[in-house]
Formats: structure tokens, sequence, C-alpha cells
């Protein structure tokens, strides 16, 4: 019997640092029966797999049920470090005076490990100097759009209706304070109040997690 079942979910299984008991104790079954699936001796029943999924809705049927696309090759390629992911790339964000987000209908690949912390993340290109000093113009920034709301952290914001930008954000009581981070000294932090813009003047996007240059960057 082509073991590449038992493989997945061991592979699976180690990822989450599950003994076999205590896997076995989430879904429902015994330790001997998780040994039995990955030694190859037997195969989860149809029951079994979906108390799996129930569980784990992160796993897709193709993590235990493929043995091209299935948990254990993922787990080798991430090892070998060529797992990428294709992520919704949206267009273009300023960091100088906010701009309107262009919308682009493309996906650009990530490593895999990233995707894997952020999973619903997107890409934004960053447009102008105003936060030269730490993500230069051009670069792709990731934005995570469920981080936590943390003062001094950088984020993708949309100021009134339409206007986009990227800049470190202090959070205050009733205000949000953008700060530029930049050789340019003409650029300035600016308040938002509340009382005085409204409730939704601000909108935080995400948080920035990581960029990278593009191929072509400088050119």
């Amino acid at each position: 019997m082509e073991n590449f079942i038992g493989r997945n979910i061991q592979a699976f299984r180690a990822h989450k640092g599950f003994s076999q008991e205590g896997l076995g104790n989430i879904l429902g079954v015994s330790q001997t029966s998780i040994s039995a699936w990955e030694d190859g001796k037997s195969l989860p029943r149809k029951v079994n797999a979906s108390e799996f999924f129930e569980a784990f809705p992160e796993l897709s049927h193709d993590d235990i049920f493929s043995e091209e696309c299935g948990y254990a090759c993922k787990t080798l390629k991430r090892a070998r470090g060529l797992d990428v992911v294709q992520v919704p790339f949206y267009g273009a964000i300023a960091a100088g005076t906010p701009i309107e987000m262009i919308d682009v209908d493309e996906t650009m690949p990530i490593p895999g490990h990233i995707y894997n912390a952020y999973p619903d993340s997107f890409l934004l290109r960053v447009s102008g100097e105003s936060m030269n000093r730490c993500i230069p113009n051009g670069c792709i920034a990731l934005i995570d759009p469920d981080a936590e709301w943390i003062s001094g952290k950088i984020y993708a914001v949309r100021v009134g209706e339409t206007d986009a930008t990227v800049k470190i954000v202090n959070f205050y009581k009733s205000s949000v304070e953008l700060v530029p981070n930049s050789y340019d000294p003409r650029f300035k932090k600016k308040k938002y109040s509340a009382a005085e813009n409204g409730n939704d003047s601000v909108h935080i996007l995400g948080r920035v997690v990581w960029f990278f240059a593009p191929f072509n960057f400088g050119k």
C-alpha cells in the first residue's frame, strides 16, 4: 500500500508539535489508530477525515489525500527553500502625500513560510520617499490585515474615502498620528482627530510585516 496519506498525516502532526496520542485525542481516535495510519497499515475512514478537516479548517483535502500536493511534499519543499505561494497584489500605495490606491489584478509569489505566518496578507507597491529610511521607494510591502494595532509600527492606512499611504502609526484615545521616517525633512507627521474628521477619517488596512525589492528594482 502506498503510504503518502500516512506521510502527510505524520508531517502535519510533526509541524503542529502533536504526539500521536495528542492528535488522536483531538480527532476522537486512539493513539494506535494514528500510528496505523502513519505506518500505512490502515487508512482514515470518511468520518475520520471529516473530523480532521473540522478540527483543522486550514487543511485542504489535498494536504492529506494527495501525494504530489500533500503536506509531506509541502514540508519537504519548505525545507529546501523552494516553497512559494501566490498572494494578491492590489496595486500602489504612497509613501509621501497620500494618493488613491491603484487596483492591479495580479498575484505575486512570496516564501511559503512567510505566507504561513500571515495567510490573509496581500501586497502593495510602496511609492514615494516619506518612508525611505526603512522602506525604499518602489519596494513591495506585505500587509497583514489581521495584525494587532500597536503604536510605533508601520501600517498601510486609508485617509478619507480614497487616499492611502504607508506610515508609522501612533494610536491615541481619540486620534491617530501618521509619522514619516524619511531622510527628507519636508515630510512631517500629522495627527487626525476623531472629533475633527470623524471616526472613519483614517482606516487601518493592515500592518506592514515584510517587504522586498522587485527584480527590476532601481531600473
